[in-house]
């Protein structure tokens, strides 16, 4: 409204001064402050103009016409300005140059002037903000500023926002430099109007009550430094008062990190550089646990590093890592097959003792957030070979002004991100697909493909070795094979393997068993599967496919010992054959918080057979039932229920019927009779298939019910935000001790309610993909959430 009103007030003062042309209406610049709309070309032909093909022609007015308009063009601009303040619809230079002379009534009516001024009132939207504070218009600067000081002083005498505003509305008004002085040395303090905390938000494109939180209103203003960063004190000041406004230490902490404002910084500097309350700059004791900065693209990582901190096995040994690691003259040894040496066994060391800093700082430090040292990351997204190679291609320094800033997920969009940061995950996905792409082109290798979780399994699998790898063992074996550490003894369970398949020769059943080691379980994500369906298909029996050649093959799996901490892999990556392209699957998997593995134990592997069984049957009359009632829930061709369709039909046919001859009539009806009646029956079987759906989903849930013995408890829930080639990783940990759970976004943790974790994603791409259990019996033992900080 306002730009409208001001962009025609000019056309209006251009035909007073004479100047005629004529206005594009598709023009960029017209379209941006008035737009091509009926209503505005309506306006602009009461004005004067005449539309003609594209173009807005001025026609013959009457000067004081004009100067009519005029005059009710700056009244509607100054309703405007009362309305949503002077910020928002500055005063133009036309509507400075108008002088309002009124006539002298003082003799008529005998008024001394000196006594009654007040009524000499000029502009009533200025005369407000002096009867605001109790004054007559026109009071001095020294007595408005003096009114202002002391009733802002007194408690609850004045709402301070409020009196900001109409202080600031005198001030810019009769351009008082006494005043404009007052309103900055006020501002400079974290005293804000409303019109300043709404043009903040307006400044965003958003409105208070959008009600967003803050980690949005970061994002914005990073798209904001992205985009101009030549305006930073600009965003800065914007986003700082949002942050006034809603009292956020989120925002002012991210802000103080933003102005390079440190913990040795002196509170009085602190308040110079940040201007802002000054019980805004005192941080309350941490009471939670402390956030990672992203230091380039390490979304993935920080997650990871926040989940390792709270196993207290592991945080133990990385923090007194001096007793647990190997000495100099260690003897050579395997992990995973992999021969490691000496200096693979340094390198080793050193990562250790970076975490041990790392684990140390989040114990002991008062920052919110901390930062990762960048050798730390870069050893935990490269192995040795590969980091050697990305320290010999940065060894050439590059101009500074050739760089460009990468982003690799949306949670740190910042062009600070420095030149030596780690890899982004895009670049790591495309240098990936890239060595895919060559191994194809070669004869006889088999097709592969990226996943979602590559990266983030990279980084988990580099992280292992390299604490494996600076560990004594505990014990080995006789080629030197690492079997038993703080690794092993963590995350490691064992499993029984069967395979049964006929012999041809002998047309024998032939079984075949054998016992692996196994860190992690994963399971599909599949629409309408809970995490029990998914690890009964990696646990229990299922087909192998070609198996020795084709032979029908059975594969099952038994549990000999879980491990204390159990790690489940939610697979979502998918294969589409038909477009030979990767796509990632956001099905919701409905998963509890606590779950027992009773039914995967080796023990009971023999007597719950014939459980298995009925839930295998149970399971293929499900699947049966979902076929049929999808197969009416959803038309082919239509993409709608077969009952709406016949519906649709009915009314279709009863229109026609009317229009038909008496001879038709009959035909139609008794079409109507078969449409209504299969429409009926389909719906019937749609609820009746769906019934029994419902039903034997809890007959399969409740089969186990009696085999509750072996409890592991949700402990943790890495969460993937996006595609499968790209995205934002954060993590969810649960505190046992107050059962609450936390969120760490990177430099961000906060408070969330079970809900947030718990709910169904249906429709979402941020997904849970990496789920983590302990031992219920072990709870205290093997994980701690929030340390206490002496």
């Amino acid at each position: 409204m306002a730009s409208t009103l001001s962009t025609i007030l000019i056309y209006v003062q251009d035909l007073l001064s004479g100047t005629r042309r004529n206005i594009n209406t598709n023009n960029p610049n017209f379209l941006a402050k008035i737009g091509n709309t009926k209503e505005s070309l309506d306006l602009l032909q009461v004005v004067g103009f005449k539309l003609e093909n594209e173009y807005l022609i001025p026609d013959m007015v009457s000067e004081a016409r004009l100067n009519h308009i005029k005059e009710e063009l700056i009244l509607m601009l100054d309703g405007l300005r009362s309305e949503v303040g002077i910020a928002a619809v500055p005063i133009s230079t036309m509507e400075k140059e108008i002088k309002v002379a009124l006539a002298s009534v003082s003799p008529v009516f005998g008024i001394v002037s000196s006594l009654e001024n007040s009524v000499s009132v000029t502009n009533e939207y200025l005369a407000q903000a002096y009867r605001y504070f109790g004054l007559c218009y026109g009071a001095s600067d020294q007595l408005v500023s003096w009114t202002y000081s002391t009733l802002t002083d007194k408690e609850n005498l004045l709402d301070i926002r409020e009196a900001v505003d109409h202080l600031t509305r005198i001030a810019n008004i009769t351009q008082s430099e006494v005043l404009q002085t007052l309103v900055v040395c006020e501002k400079s303090m974290g005293k804000l109007g409303y019109n300043d905390i709404g043009d903040a938000y307006a400044y965003f494109n958003i409105s208070q009550e959008d009600n967003i939180d803050d980690r949005l209103l970061i994002g914005l203003y990073q798209v904001k430094m992205s985009d101009e960063p030549a305006e930073k004190n600009m965003h800065q000041d914007k986003l700082k008062a949002i942050a006034i406004a809603r009292n956020s230490m989120e925002l002012i902490e991210f802000l103080k990190a933003e102005k390079g404002i440190t913990s040795l910084t002196s509170l009085e500097t602190i308040q110079q550089i940040m201007g802002v309350p000054p019980h805004m700059l005192t941080s309350p004791a941490l009471s939670g646990p402390v956030g990672l900065n992203n230091i380039g693209n390490t979304c993935y990582f920080n997650s990871l590093l926040q989940y390792y901190f709270t196993l207290l096995p592991f945080r133990h040994t990385m923090i007194y890592n001096e007793i647990y690691v190997e000495d100099e003259q260690s003897e050579l040894k395997k992990i995973g097959g992999i021969k490691v040496d000496q200096s693979e066994i340094k390198r080793a060391k050193k990562f250790v003792e970076l975490l041990k800093t790392l684990f140390v700082s989040l114990q002991y430090t008062t920052e919110k957030a901390i930062s990762p040292e960048y050798d730390l990351a870069y050893m935990a997204l490269l192995n040795e070979k590969d980091q050697q190679q990305q320290e010999e291609d940065t060894t050439t320094l590059r101009d500074p002004e050739e760089m460009e800033y990468e982003v690799g997920d949306n949670s740190s969009i910042s062009s600070n991100t420095p030149a030596d940061a780690p890899p982004a995950y895009e670049e790591v996905m495309k240098k990936e697909q890239e060595q895919i792409e060559e191994v194809e082109k070669l004869p006889n290798k088999p097709k592969e493909r990226p996943s979602v979780d590559a990266m983030m399994f990279e980084c988990m699998g580099n992280v292992m070795y390299l604490v494996e790898a600076a560990l004594k063992p505990i014990s080995k074996t006789e080629d030197g094979e690492q079997i038993d550490d703080m690794v092993r003894q963590l995350f490691y369970g064992k499993a029984r393997q069967i395979i049964s398949y006929c012999d041809n020769a002998t047309l024998k059943t032939v079984k075949k068993e054998m016992e692996e080691d196994f860190s992690h379980v994963i399971v599909d994500a599949s629409e309408g599967k809970d995490l029990y369906d998914g690890l009964d298909e990696y646990f229990f029996e299922n087909q192998l496919e070609n198996f020795q050649g084709g032979h029908e093959a059975i594969r099952e799996v038994s549990v000999k010992s879980f491990p204390p901490v159990l790690q489940i892999l939610v697979q979502r990556v998918q294969f589409d054959r038909a477009t030979v392209n990767v796509y990632k699957s956001n099905a919701y998997i409905q998963f509890d918080k606590i779950i027992y593995l009773d039914r995967y134990v080796d023990e009971n592997f023999e007597k719950l057979k014939e459980k298995r069984l009925e839930v295998k049957e149970w399971k293929k009359e499900y699947e049966e039932l979902k076929q049929q009632v999808d197969k009416y829930k959803k038309s082919k061709t239509c993409k709608l229920p077969i009952p709406d369709l016949l519906e649709a039909t009915y009314k279709v046919l009863e229109e026609f019927r009317v229009e038909c001859t008496e001879e038709d009539q009959d035909k139609f009806d008794t079409a109507l009779r078969l449409v209504e009646k299969e429409a009926q029956e389909t719906k019937h079987k749609i609820e009746t298939g769906t019934e029994k759906m419902k039903e034997i989903k809890s007959r399969i849930r409740q089969q186990y019910d009696d085999h509750q013995q072996l409890a592991y408890k949700l402990h943790a829930v890495f969460i993937h935000q996006g595609q499968a080639n790209y995205g934002h990783y954060w993590i969810y940990i649960l505190d046992h001790k107050e059962n609450q759970w936390w969120k760490y976004n990177d430099s961000h943790v906060t408070k969330v309610k079970e809900a947030e974790i718990l709910h169904d994603t249906t429709g979402s791409t941020a997904n849970p993909y990496f789920l983590v259990y302990v031992d219920a019996n072990k709870v205290d033992d093997l994980v701690e959430t929030i340390v206490k900080r002496n």
